[in-house]
Order: C-alpha cells, then structure tokens, then sequence
C-alpha cells in the first residue's frame, strides 16, 4: 500500500534502520535515531543503485514522489539519476565558489602579468575592493545590475563621480575576463557579463551616471572660466 502522511507519522524506530515502501522504487528508511529518510532504489545497466532524496517531514510525501518521478524520466532517457545529482552537485559548489571576489583576483593579477604599474595595480585593487565590500561574496551567477548600480550610487553619493566612472570600468573589465573565459574556463557566469551596459543605460531622478559625470566636469570647467558661460 502507498505511505500517507500519517503513515509516516507513526512510524517507530527499532534497534536496526528499516525500510517502509510507497511506490515505483520509492521507499522511507526510518532509523534508531528517529530519522526517516527518502530513498528510491533503481536499477541500470543490470545494477541495482540507490538515490536519497532528504529527511521526512523536511521533504514531504509529495515532495518525494515528484523527486521520484524526475529521477525516473532521467531514467527512461537512458541517463543515470545518481550521477545527474551528484553533477549537479558539482556545478553548484563551482557556481558558489566562482564569486565576483574571486573573478577581481584573476582580473588584478591578469594585470600584474601584463607589466601594470604599480601605481596603476594599487588604483585597480583600490576600486575593485570597493566593489569587493558590496558584493564579492556573491556568486557571479547572482549579481545583477542592480546589485552594482547600489554600489555605484554609493560612491556617488560622496560626490566621488570620476571614482564611480572608474570603478564601473574597472567592473566592467571583470565582467569581460568573465566572458572571455566563461566558454572554456569556468563555463559559468556568463549570465551577468552585460550588467555593467545595464547600469550605462539605467536612469534615476537625476539621469544617468555618466549624464551627472559630464555635467560635474562642465561646471568644474565654468567654474573655472567663467567668463565662458
């Protein structure tokens, strides 16, 4: 008979892990420890495997039959469920570790190896560590423009409007390093590369960025020469 919830509820441990079964392959192992865990027993090329799906109630009886009837369709297309997961494991723990910190890293050091000046080395790491501050720990996959538009702003917002322009480039060339390695490098990332034409063409009461940075240097140069206005 199919598990309900209620079922499940009411199961006991014992002094060994036990097997109750619901459907297709899938079944709940209850242990000593009162823990009940989701598994699906299948077979491919003549072996019998094994996939776990999580601990009941977390992942619930309807949770796990769709579970079951993903890993089944992966099945009846010839692929094998486990190894999907635990690909998918692996891309995941490469997508968390691909983050905007690390990308800056290669990004600097991409200009050490160039023969960047020092000065010019110390400018770039000084620019990137204010992004870094905002959003380094983010994957590359989760930055979006608005995510670098706040930081700009920030910057902006102390009057530092040159600073803003030249951290945006400084991001903006990440974001290339990003693209000109995300075909055969890390293969990821590649979502967020236009993030930075995002934020030229993002607008606010007072227009866009690099609207205010020209009007800043026009009245730095009136002041200047004013006879000129």
């Amino acid at each position: 008979m199919p598990l309900s919830d209620a079922k499940i509820r009411i199961l006991k441990p014992k002094a060994k892990p036990y097997k109750v079964g619901d459907q297709d392959g899938l079944y709940i192992t209850v242990t000593p420890s009162v823990s009940r865990l989701w598994h699906l027993k299948y077979r491919i090329d003549g072996r019998e495997k094994r996939l776990s799906f999580g601990a009941y109630p977390s992942v619930g009886l309807a949770t796990a039959r769709k579970l079951k009837d993903q890993a089944r369709s992966t099945l009846a297309d010839g692929s094998d469920p486990g190894a999907v997961k635990q690909e998918q494991k692996r891309v995941d723990r490469e997508i968390r570790g691909n983050t905007f910190a690390a990308q800056a890293k290669a990004f600097i050091d991409k200009g050490r190896r160039e023969g960047k000046a020092d000065a010019t080395k110390a400018k770039i790491e000084w620019l990137l560590g204010m992004a870094c501050a905002d959003f380094g720990a983010l994957p590359i996959t989760a930055i979006t423009s608005p995510t670098v538009l706040a930081c700009l702003r920030k910057v902006e917002a102390k009057g530092n409007y040159e600073t803003a322009k030249r951290l945006r480039a400084k991001i903006g060339g990440v974001s290339l390093l990003v693209r000109s390695v995300g075909s055969t490098g890390w293969g990821l990332g590649t979502g967020w590369v236009d993030v930075v034409e995002s934020v030229r063409n993002s607008k606010d009461g007072d227009g866009t960025m690099s609207e205010r940075v020209r009007s800043n240097r026009s009245s730095r140069r009136l002041s200047q020469h004013p006879s000129r206005s």
